[in-house]
């Protein structure tokens, strides 16, 4: 599960479709949860 989000191919081809903001505070909150 970590390192699909670590991934970069799906890390590029998602930020092409979306902003990096978005991606961004989901990473932090997924982090946030992990770290609970």
């Amino acid at each position: 599960m970590h390192q699909v989000s670590l991934v970069p191919s799906r890390g590029n081809a998602r930020q092409a479709d979306h902003p990096p903001q978005p991606p961004d505070a989901y990473q932090v909150a997924f982090a946030r949860h992990a770290a609970l």
